[in-house]
Parts: C-alpha cells; structure tokens; sequence
C-alpha cells in the first residue's frame, strides 16, 4: 500500500488534524497534551513498577515546590527593595 492510500484511510476529522499534535496518530499512543503527572500514571497501565511512577510524580512535585520558592524569594526582595526607595 503506498503512503497516499494510507493517508486516504480513518476519519476525515482526524487525518485533518493528524499534522496538529494534539491528536493521537493510533489509538494506543494516547494524548500529547497531558501533565507530567497524568503522563506519569498513564504510563502505569503500560508497564507496571510504580517506583518509575513515584519518582516521575515525586521529580515533578518537586520542581514545582522548587519554583514556588524561587517566586516566594523574589517577591521578599523586591518587598525589601521597595522598602528601601
């Protein structure tokens, strides 16, 4: 079968949006669009260790809490900047 024939197969709706990312080439491969922790617990469907599951959760909380400091830090010092002027 050559790559025109197969393009002619599926929905209409979904071979239109096939070049936009958002939607799924096969069934199985699920959605790009998630958050790293959804991705994460998709994954546990596929292949079943929860540790790799844990540390992919545990690595995004903790770039989150990460973040959430860097924010609280500079907002201490702009208030301390303001403070001064």
């Amino acid at each position: 079968m050559s790559t025109f024939a197969y393009r002619l197969k599926g929905n209409t709706a979904q071979r239109r949006d096939r070049g936009r990312r958002y939607l799924p080439k096969r069934r199985n491969q699920g959605s790009y669009t998630l958050s790293p922790v959804k991705r994460a617990l998709s994954r546990t469907r596929k292949r079943h260790d929860s540790l790799e599951i844990d540390n992919r959760i545990l690595k995004y909380l903790r770039n989150m809490d990460l973040h959430r400091k860097r924010m609280e830090d500079i907002q201490e010092r702009m208030a301390h900047i303001f403070r001064i002027y």
